[in-house]
């Protein structure tokens, strides 16, 4: 019986070897990646194949030490460390017989190869002796950072490194962190840092403040200005000045504008500092190819929207085609055009407020007319989605009261909902509410979404304020579910396409 970690010290190839046959990750359907399948009965595969839990960093390096992409002479060390730090062992009981390749089950042994997936089994139900399962390391860890057990093991899943460093060592650096920043107790560090890069904490502390002080006299901006460009993007801190003022250099010679406007430009949006890859020069010419513009066209795009050039440009232009699929018809088609930030923005939201509009156009003349007459929807579109939490609230308001037909029935979506101007208050299609009145309505739909206050909207019609704090506790309720399944990083503001070449944890 030999371990899993000398079977993959001495493989070259696990189909030439002859111990591994074909076989994929479970729940990938991939049969063509002819990966090993790798177990723990502690850790839980997601539907998309990639492991969580305890075992996901040495399922990944055992799968690269048996298929070669590490040299040999590291594949043992790698997947025995990979192991050891989220509390494994190293497949005792895994057969070398031909027939015991199916499956593994010998009574030593966390790890198992299987030929094809095996049955899922049901996720061990969470309860309050989480702790206390998990394995030394990441317990350690989650003490140090002061994060519930799911969160250590998520940090642990981004940066294996931080489970091999002294939990004192990580605790002081945290502390340094959070008050180099600014943040407000510890539950804001891991939120706004150590959630999405937690690497960060690899760095030396002291050299974070010296490189705070230039990213800030690089820039011409204000100390506290640097700590929140690095809130947003803590990898700012692994900078050299050097790097910021030749990216800066870059970013004015390619959209024609002097070192000042460049810094400020940079200063509003730090993920700049961060681009690898081809200069920006490059980037705005496979940007104008993909949007079929001239090169001036493409440089007036992005010094109106500078976070174009942190996308990828088939991304701004597929965002394009689907904002001209779904205004055709309006008048609105080429709005992209006069208002550049529209191209940042997702397919699905932008449909989804251009619904919204549509809806609340049906409901009121003058809105109809101020979305006809040529005025621009990319003024609004493009807005906060707080603001758009006013257009919904009024769709369910004037659907439920009977002022507009709901939405999905009978004709799918013209209709009409006559009695749209204005005329007093009746009693609603239920009986219980007064059929609510656009009496006052503002004139256009920027005065209603960006104009007026939530407290004018709420004097117009009121019961707006008691339902937005009821719409935010359920968002906030559902953004927690999220994180505590690791989905934090979907979030309804992450609308563009990321180009591959900035990874959100580059340094």
């Amino acid at each position: 019986m030999r371990s899993l970690a000398a079977r993959l010290a001495r493989s070259r190839s696990p189909v030439e070897s002859g111990w591994l046959s074909p076989c994929f990750w479970e729940g990938s359907g991939d049969a063509s990646s002819h990966a090993p399948q790798l177990s723990h009965d502690a850790a839980a595969p997601s539907p998309s194949g990639v492991w969580v839990g305890g075992g996901a960093s040495a399922c990944r390096l055992a799968t690269n030490a048996a298929l070669g992409v590490v040299p040999a002479r590291r594949r043992r060390r790698l997947v025995e460390q990979a192991a050891a730090s989220l509390g494994l062992e190293g497949g005792a009981g895994t057969s070398n017989s031909g027939s015991d390749r199916s499956s593994s089950s010998g009574s030593g042994s966390g790890l198992s190869w299987h030929s094809r997936p095996p049955q899922r089994a049901a996720a061990p139900a969470r309860n309050d002796t989480a702790a206390a399962q998990l394995p030394p390391a990441v317990a350690a860890l989650a003490t140090a950072l002061g994060v519930h057990a799911a969160e250590a093991r998520r940090i642990a899943e981004r940066c294996p490194k931080l489970l091999h460093r002294d939990p004192r060592e990580l605790a002081g650096a945290a502390d340094e962190l959070q008050a180099l920043l600014g943040l407000q107790g510890r539950a804001a560090l891991v939120r706004s840092v150590l959630h999405h890069n937690p690497k960060v904490l690899l760095q030396d502390p002291a050299g974070w403040g010296p490189r705070l002080e230039a990213l800030a006299g690089g820039l011409g901006v204000p100390r506290d200005a640097a700590a929140q460009m690095a809130r947003r993007q803590p990898s700012l801190l692994g900078l050299r000045t050097e790097s910021v003022m030749r990216k800066v250099a870059d970013l004015g010679a390619a959209l024609g504008v002097d070192a000042a406007r460049a810094s400020r430009v940079a200063a509003a949006r730090p993920a700049l500092l961060l681009l690898a890859g081809a200069s920006f020069g490059a980037k705005l010419s496979q940007l104008a190819e993909a949007l079929g513009l001239q090169q001036d066209e493409a440089v007036r795009l992005c010094r109106s929207n500078p976070i174009l050039l942190l996308l990828s440009p088939a991304g701004v232009a597929a965002n394009r085609d689907a904002w001209e699929a779904t205004a055709a018809g309006s008048g609105h088609v080429r709005a992209w055009l006069r208002h550049a930030p529209m191209l940042g923005v997702g397919p699905h939201v932008l449909a989804a407020r251009w619904r919204l509009l549509q809806r609340l156009a049906e409901a009121h003349a003058p809105w109809a007319d101020w979305l006809a007459q040529g005025s621009s929807p990319g003024s609004i579109i493009t807005r906060g989605a707080s603001i758009w939490m006013r257009a919904e609230f009024l769709v369910e308001r004037l659907e439920a009261a009977g002022t507009l037909r709901a939405a999905g029935g009978g004709g799918g979506g013209g209709g009409g909902g006559g009695g749209g101007g204005g005329g007093g208050r009746g009693r609603g299609a239920a009986g219980t509410e007064p059929r609510p009145s656009l009496e006052g309505a503002p004139a256009s739909f920027h005065a209603l979404l960006v104009g007026w206050s939530d407290d004018r909207l709420e004097e117009w019609q009121p019961g707006f304020a008691a339902w937005r704090a009821a719409r935010e506790r359920q968002q906030q309720h559902q953004q927690q579910q999220d994180e505590e399944k690791g989905d934090g990083e979907a979030g309804e503001g992450r609308f563009w396409h990321a180009d591959p070449e900035f990874p959100p944890d580059a340094f």
